[in-house]
């Protein structure tokens, strides 16, 4: 069933930057998802895999799983979530045009990881001309700041914040800032403009619960910016961005409906 947005939700988007939807999954959907994730995190990934994970080394010399990327394409059920008319009917409420999934990836956040560094997103894409692009992050697992947490700054899509030369923001400019915990329930969506300051902090607690975020980037734009269309098969077509974009798919039907 469709999930449309009211006029407040609307306007507390424009205004803040972010807007938070408490009841986008219910119970059976939510316990759905944390079983998907799992599937995902235990994915054996070998030379014929697509799913691209990504792993760093622990102070005991131990490789950890901290993020999967590019899973809904060869699993079912998390593709017909991503690009389901459930959250891109949201998302078509925000933006008045349709979306398309660029990038999906699942974080896990163990006790005593590392942070994220304030940053925008909109910083990242400017090699790809003037898209725009919604991030929608849905709590498999509780997000609270004793578990990392995102923060971020309201409003600060309106303000001019300095970007410093490794893309992350100028430190001035994070200390004047009042940063918000954002806390959200399993099941719970978050979604952010791309323009909005965010951040995760590196002081939460070192034993505190690990939890799981399924993180999902969602852009639009009347025109695409140097799309060459690769291969079409099942009716389905995968188009290339240049610029170091990696491949994305849409429906031949609508290409710009993900």
């Amino acid at each position: 069933m469709d999930r449309h947005l009211t006029e407040a939700e609307k306007m507390s988007f424009d205004e803040e930057g972010y807007l938070i939807i408490r009841d986008l999954l219910h119970s059976r959907e939510t316990s759905e998802l944390q079983q998907w994730a799992q599937e995902i995190h235990d994915a054996p990934v070998n030379a014929n895999s697509t799913l691209m994970p990504y792993e760093e080394i622990d102070a005991h010399g131990r490789h950890i799983l901290c993020r999967t990327e590019n899973f809904a394409n060869s699993h079912a059920e998390l593709n017909s979530l991503l690009r389901g008319e459930k959250l891109l009917s949201v998302l078509r409420d925000l933006s008045g045009e349709d979306m398309l999934l660029f990038k999906e990836k699942i974080n896990y956040k163990l006790a005593g990881a590392g942070g994220d560094a304030a940053h925008i997103d909109s910083s990242a894409y400017t090699h790809v001309k003037k898209i725009k692009h919604l991030a929608v992050n849905i709590a498999v697992d509780s997000m609270t700041p004793s578990n990392g947490g995102l923060e971020i700054v309201k409003g600060s899509h309106k303000m001019h914040v300095p970007i410093a030369a490794d893309n992350c923001i100028e430190p001035a400019w994070i200390v004047s800032q009042a940063w918000i915990p954002v806390e959200l329930a399993a099941g719970d969506a978050l979604i952010l403009g791309s323009s909005l300051a965010r951040r995760i902090s590196c002081e939460y607690e070192p034993t505190g619960p690990e939890g799981v975020v399924c993180d999902v980037q969602l852009c639009w734009r009347r025109r695409p910016a140097r799309r060459v269309l690769c291969e079409t098969e099942g009716g389905v077509a995968t188009y290339s961005f240049a610029e170091g974009w990696r491949d994305v798919r849409g429906w031949c039907a609508e290409v710009w409906v993900w």
